[in-house]
């Protein structure tokens, strides 16, 4: 399946902007930045996690 041209700008979005926002958020108040990081990780091993329980029905 190929990649869309907005999937392609989003994806290039998040690997640009999440980095440079966890930096921004560290130096404005120290550990929020790696909250965030944690928050986004865990929301995408949550949506594996759906997601594989939803391909097996």
């Amino acid at each position: 399946m190929p990649i869309s041209g907005f999937d392609l700008i989003v994806a290039v979005a998040i690997m640009i902007g999440l980095p440079i926002t966890v930096i921004f958020l560290n130096r404005w108040k120290p550990r929020l930045g790696w909250w965030l990081l944690g928050g986004v990780v865990a929301l995408v091993v949550i949506g594996n996690i759906i997601e594989q329980s939803v391909g097996r029905l």
